[in-house]
């Protein structure tokens, strides 16, 4: 049915229109009716009369479109007559089938039956709500020109009760009659519409409420569908039991096939076929484009398969899901489930391919738990979902389990990572333990159960390898270089959030095959109320999500404010401001990152209360120390006295400033070895930096001369071997200074400046192998010391007293 007729629009916004550019003139109407004054070209009267022409053509004009709207109402009843028609013929098809809806689903004997009923009941609800948007639109359009026709009403009524002349008078009240009734002829047309409205309206709020009992019912039958034990072994033992519930099975699949294909003509099959098709191969084209215009030289022929695989079957599960939608709801569970088993593929493909992607096709790690654990969930999925009967289905899944075991352990000593060997081990004793489960008779559950392992695994698999792809990315922009925001948001990214997100959408992926998303919806709302913190699996979610959206955000502006393209001149004088730039960032990223999780979490302002005193009593005992040492760094970093890149003297020891942190300040020796300083003991204690305001800084090479020596050459070789070392800057100038009288040498002093006062030991080397290197070739001998021995008197050989004998050499 047509909305409102641009006719009818159109004459209602010209009747505004005539209104409002009647009421300007309304004080020369309504102007003394005595006798008229002189008449020329310039009179009063004149005017007047020129006024009362336009008013009478402009009124006249009014009642035209006034008429025209009439016509327009008119023919717009007709048109909602012959809609009425269309909509009470196509609500009693949609109570037909609603009619074979309940049929199917008093004939249901699982969950997944009512699942496809419930799938029925969606596009029931779907075409009911179509039947209503268009003369819903209708009556919102005939809504606003009711108050179009209000505001003209008000405004004629005005303007009749400030006496206006007698003939506007009449032509104002023939129009306000007029708009009148065209008023009641539109609320007449609003009740005829309301009443074509009203039994697609019940039926619509039928059918929900029908759902409503259909989602109660089917979340009520899924628990004693998997965890009721069937008798399947005295079925299978009797062969006419067997036989016919064989026979049933094939009759209700032919039924489902039969209602699926009814009333459709091969048209309709063959082009639902070519969507099909184009959208199996999408996915498959997008890839080799991408591939092709990034021209990747780098990737593996397997790295490559395997993604080609992963996107053909992504396109096969669409095109099935696709099928599904357009064949009908008897079919949808088990085609859905057919495009479930591709898109598992995919994800197991894909995850192969980007493990592949970081460690190389060579040294990849093994794993020989996806595709078993693949082929038990398709395998229970197509068991369960069309229906096949319990003493065919429960000893084939059991030996299937049994044999995904046996090839487990026998493969699973070659996995090459510790996770690789844990789950080898954990499926080698689930799976026997699951086949015993469905030999007693709880095949369904053990079924469930295998998906459930096999979508953790798989969740597992996935995190890993996007994992190791991230390294490899990073390790790739550190390397090659690449944008910096790439590199901040793999950064930025962690094994829990990328593990909480794959295994989550696995979760919202079930409920909604199980059609349990309202059940989903209250896992993750369900609140646990403490004193003042309210928890539930979406706060937790959320502030998890939060806290690595902060690192990114952190990793993002790190990487802008520390750019490495800055020019060389400026890269020195503004590396510590950005440094400290950075903290002061990081610092404000964590504050609102504490503000949001405390309010996720449900604290209240007495709660934070609460919180801010207890703490400010641990401030006053045991935090002293950490808050005194966090605001000392806050003031490092805003007064600037110590920045990244600084070299201090502390404790007699040069070191390198690398960051101010939170508590304390890391530096490096000399040596290499780390040094973490207490905030507080930088701001209470005597400093020295060498380089704060500026890196250049004095150094002196000591050397001594033997007495004797041209005093000249020694400074000009001196300030020779300076000027050879390209370290030691021009200016300031070298100096060299005799300092003094030693006991064996004539003391020198040689002073240079550098401004690299870190590497002050290895210049002063260069320079003092220059200094010795010249004083050999110019003949000037470095003084060592001496001493010399004054022998006062020496004793002659007369007065050495003679050697006594020993008392052996008496006795001979």
């Amino acid at each position: 049915m047509s909305r409102f007729t641009p006719t009818t629009r159109h004459a209602l916004l010209a009747l505004l229109t005539a209104l409002c550019l009647l009421f300007p003139v309304r004080p020369a109407l309504s102007g003394p009716t005595g006798p008229p004054g002189p008449t020329g070209p310039t009179g009063q009267t004149g005017q007047t009369g020129q006024t009362g022409a336009d008013q009478n053509i402009l009124m006249e004009q009014t009642r035209q479109d006034l008429r025209e709207a009439g016509q327009a109402i008119t023919r717009n009843r007709k048109e909602l007559e012959s809609r009425r028609q269309e909509i009470e013929e196509s609500l009693a098809g949609l109570k037909r089938a609603r009619e074979e809806l309940a049929l199917w689903a008093w004939m249901a004997d699982s969950p997944w039956d009512l699942r496809d009923v419930m799938e029925g009941v969606d596009d029931l609800r779907g075409k009911a709500r179509g039947l209503l948007d268009t003369p819903d639109a209708y009556e919102a359009d005939i809504v606003q020109q009711l108050t179009y026709l209000d505001k003209l009403e008000t405004r004629l009524t005005q303007s009749l009760s400030e006496g206006l002349s007698p003939e506007t008078d009449v032509q104002l009240r023939l129009i306000l009659g007029d708009l009148i009734a065209l008023r009641v002829r539109l609320d007449d047309l609003r009740t005829d519409i309301e009443a074509a409205l009203g039994p697609a309206t019940a039926f619509l709020e039928s059918v929900d409420a029908w759902k409503t009992s259909l989602t109660r019912e089917l979340n009520a039958a899924w628990e004693p569908y998997y965890f009721t034990r069937d008798p399947w072994l005295s079925d299978l033992t009797d062969p006419e039991t067997m036989a016919q519930s064989l026979r049933g099975w094939v009759k209700s699949f032919r039924l489902a096939v039969e209602v699926a294909t009814q009333g459709r003509d091969t048209g309709d099959w063959l082009a639902a076929l070519a969507i099909a098709l184009a959208i199996a191969g999408l996915p498959w084209a997008v890839l080799r484009r991408v591939l092709r215009r990034r021209k990747a030289p780098h990737a593996h022929p397997d790295v490559m398969r395997q993604f080609s695989r992963a996107a053909a079957c992504l396109g096969c599960g669409l095109a099935v899901i696709f099928l599904a939608t357009r064949i009908g709801f008897v079919l949808y569970s088990e085609l859905a489930a057919v495009g479930e088993v591709f898109f598992t593929a995919a994800l197991v493909l894909a995850s192969r391919g980007l493990t592949l992607a970081s460690a190389g096709p060579l040294s990849s790690p093994r794993t020989f738990t996806r595709w078993p654990l693949w082929g038990l969930f398709c395998l229970g999925l197509l068991l369960q979902v069309p229906g096949v009967p319990d003493p065919l289905a429960t000893p084939l899944f059991a030996l299937a389990l049994c044999g995904a075991a046996l090839l487990v352990r026998r493969h699973g000593h070659m996995a090459e990572t510790g996770l690789d060997a844990v789950i080898s081990a954990c499926c080698v004793f689930i799976l026997p333990a699951l086949a015993l489960c469905t030999l007693a008779g709880y095949a369904r559950a053990a079924i469930l159960a295998t998906s459930v392992l096999f979508y953790a695994v798989l969740s597992i698999r996935l995190t890993v390898a996007i994992g190791l792809f991230r390294e490899r990315r990073l390790e790739r922009l550190a390397t090659k270089g690449g944008h910096a925001l790439a590199g901040a948001l793999l950064s930025g990214l962690g094994f829990p959030l990328v593990f909480l997100a794959v295994f989550f959408s696995s979760l919202l992926f079930a409920s909604t095959q199980f059609e349990a998303r309202d059940i989903f919806a209250a896992l993750l709302t369900q609140e646990l109320h403490l004193e003042y913190v309210t928890i539930s699996a979406q706060n937790i979610l959320a502030v998890i999500l939060a806290f690595y959206l902060t690192r990114m955000a952190i990793a993002v502006s790190r990487s802008y404010v520390l750019r490495r393209d800055a020019p060389a001149r400026r890269r020195k004088t503004r590396g510590a401001a950005a440094h400290t730039l950075a903290t002061i960032i990081s610092y404000l990223w964590w504050g609102l990152f504490t503000l949001c999780a405390l309010f996720l979490v449900g604290f209240s302002p007495t709660g934070l209360a609460v919180v801010a005193g207890g703490l400010s009593v641990g401030i006053g005992f045991g935090l002293q120390n950490i808050v005194s040492n966090f605001v000392s760094g806050l003031i490092l970093l805003f007064g600037r006295s110590v920045e990244p890149g600084d070299v201090l003297i502390l404790g007699g020891d040069m070191v390198v400033v690398r960051r101010v942190n939170f508590r304390n300040t890391v530096a490096v020796t000399m040596d290499n070895a780390t040094v973490f300083v207490p905030n507080s003991d930088l701001i209470t204690g005597r400093v020295t930096n060498l380089s704060h305001k500026d890196n250049t800084v004095r150094r002196e090479v000591t050397v001594g001369v033997a007495y004797g020596s041209d005093r000249e050459l020694v400074r000009r070789l001196l300030l020779e071997a300076a000027a050879q070392s390209p370290r030691v800057l021009a200016d300031p100038a070298p100096a060299v200074v005799f300092t003094d009288f030693g006991p064996s040498a004539l003391e020198f002093r040689l002073r240079v400046w550098i401004n690299e006062p870190q590497d002050g030991l290895t210049i002063l080397s260069g320079v003092r192998e220059a200094v010795d290197d010249l004083f050999r070739q110019h003949g000037v001998e470095i003084s060592f010391p001496q001493t010399d021995i004054h022998l006062r008197s020496v004793p002659g050989p007369a007065d050495i007293p003679a050697t006594p004998e020993t008392p052996e050499r008496k006795g001979s």
